[in-house]
C-alpha cells in the first residue's frame, strides 16, 4: 500500500495525479524499470491498469481530502478505498439509507450492533470494505 499526504484543500485531480506518480515510482522500483516508462490506463468506472502486457498487475487507488492511497498486487486484482469521517456523531439517517440501498441487511445489522456513537465509524468501515471489494472484482457501484 502507498499513501500520499495531501493538503486538506486539495482537489480530486491533485490527489489523483499525486497517487499515480507514487504508483508509477513504486512499480518502477518493483519491476526495475524507469517510472517514466510505465503508462497507467484509466477509464471511468474501471480499475486503473498498468500498460505492461508482460505482467498481470492489480492496481487500485482512492483519495479523499488530505490523503491519497494506492494498492499494488503483482499477481492479480486488488482493491482499496478511503473515506474521510468528518463527524462521528449524528447523521443516523444518512448512513441508514445508503447502507440499506448499497450494503445489504447483513452490513446494516453489523453497523446497528455498535453503540449509536460509533455508527458513523462502523458505516465507514463497511462502506470502504464494500468499495474495495467492488474495485477488486472490477464491478461498478
Amino acid at each position: 500500500m502507498i499513501g500520499v499526504a495531501m493538503p486538506m484543500s486539495a482537489q480530486r485531480e491533485v490527489g489523483r495525479e499525486h497517487i499515480r506518480i507514487a504508483v508509477r515510482q513504486t512499480l518502477g522500483a518493483l519491476l526495475e524499470r524507469p517510472p517514466g516508462t510505465i503508462a497507467l490506463i484509466s477509464a471511468p468506472g474501471r480499475p486503473l491498469r498498468a500498460a505492461l502486457p508482460d505482467h498481470r498487475i492489480g492496481l487500485s487507488i482512492s483519495h479523499e481530502s488530505g490523503l491519497a492511497l494506492g494498492a499494488i498486487c503483482l499477481r492479480g486484482a486488488v482493491g482499496i478505498d478511503v473515506m474521510r469521517i468528518e463527524d462521528q456523531t449524528g447523521g443516523e439517517q444518512n448512513w441508514q439509507a445508503v447502507a440499506r440501498d448499497y450494503l445489504g441487511p447483513q452490513a446494516c445489522a453489523r453497523i446497528a450492533a455498535h453503540p449509536p456513537a460509533l455508527h458513523t465509524l462502523a458505516f465507514a468501515q463497511e462502506w470502504t470494505r464494500h468499495e474495495a471489494c467492488l474495485k477488486c472484482h472490477d464491478l461498478a457501484l
